[in-house]
């Protein structure tokens, strides 16, 4: 019998096909074609990680273009410009007559939108590393739009607050995160860069924002202007909904929040000195100042209205190349 298996082995070694070198005695070894008919020595290892970021390619430039999107519509604070769509509502209120209450009550509203983005940022974080990064996405996109088409019919304090304060804060808080986790995971070599790029996205919104709400709050008045603002928001931000996938495998268990990571004293450096944790980085509180006044400045000076507008745009487009020149000097 055994001769007739050593027989029957031979027969199958002999046959033209795909199967090549079985042989007794050995581990066999085979030959697989590819799709064009070359011989391939054995199957691809494959491996369960994600492998190495690809420093480049369409799919990962593409994530930088969807966390551009995301900066440009959801990071609402003076270092992006304090002209985007959060800061120059609350200047179109006053200046239109919409409500008539102080300066300092408004300012309630981007506070709060600001508060539950960083806050809600940490629970969508946690649900990003575990996959859900396109569900995260789907909900926080239809929640900032509706949040802000909203304020375009408020007339009331306490719907500005539910409006902009809360529905667009939820919404900004789950489409803000994407865009400082997902690009960077697809670079090592560039990573700085890519981050950079991604990042000129809150100054080019610090410069089209106001400009487009300038002339239309003239031309169509306060409601008009937010709807476009809003239907801008909408059209971008479908670009990160389509193009935006995260690299890395899920992972399902875990805490919410590594409070481990804070014994690492670099990071906790990093955290008190300048990063995006707001409320204890102290780089950030002396980096609001020219942004919250260089327009009162500049009428306080006698540059006139336009130029003192002006001004903030000038200082938002300086900052694109701020936020680029340096990551390509940090990655060489």
């Amino acid at each position: 019998m055994g001769g007739g298996v050593e027989e029957e082995l031979g027969n199958i070694a002999s046959l033209p096909g795909n199967i090549s070198g079985v042989n007794t005695g050995r581990i066999p070894s085979f030959t697989f074609l590819s799709e064009n008919g070359e011989e391939q020595d054995n199957l691809p290892e494959t491996s369960s990680g994600p492998g190495p970021p690809p420093n480049g390619g369409l799919r990962a430039w593409q994530q930088v273009l969807g966390a551009f999107f995301l900066k440009f519509n959801t990071w609402y604070d003076p270092l992006d410009g304090t002209e985007t769509p959060d800061v120059r509502i609350r200047k179109l209120i006053t200046e239109t007559g919409v409500l008539s209450i102080p300066l300092s009550a408004i300012a309630w509203l981007g506070s709060s939108q600001g508060f539950l983005m960083l806050t809600v940022g940490v629970l969508c974080g946690r649900a990003i590393d575990a996959g859900y990064l396109h569900l995260d996405l789907t909900v926080g996109i239809p929640m900032t739009v509706f949040g802000m088409m909203m304020v375009s019919v408020c007339r009331e304090y306490w719907q500005f607050v539910l409006a902009q304060g809360v529905v667009a804060g939820l919404g900004s808080g789950a489409t803000f995160i994407p865009s400082v986790t997902v690009a960077e995971t697809y670079f090592s070599t560039r990573r700085s860069l890519a981050i950079g790029i991604a990042k000129t996205g809150s100054s080019i919104g610090g410069i089209v924002y106001p400009l487009v709400l300038r002339r239309l709050i003239a031309d169509a008045g306060f409601g008009w202007a937010v709807r476009v603002m809003a239907f801008i928001m909408l059209a971008t931000l479908l670009i990160p909904l389509s193009l935006m996938r995260y690299r890395l495998g899920p992972r399902k268990s875990g805490p919410i929040v590594d409070f481990s990571a804070f014994r690492d004293p670099a990071y906790a450096i990093f955290l008190l000195c300048g990063s995006y944790v707001e409320s204890v980085s102290i780089t950030y509180a002396g980096l609001y100042v020219p942004f919250f006044y260089v327009a009162s400045y500049g009428n306080d000076i006698g540059v006139g209205a336009d130029m003192a507008f002006y001004l903030l745009i000038i200082l938002n487009a300086a900052s694109v190349l701020g936020r680029i020149l340096p990551p390509f000097v940090a990655d060489k």
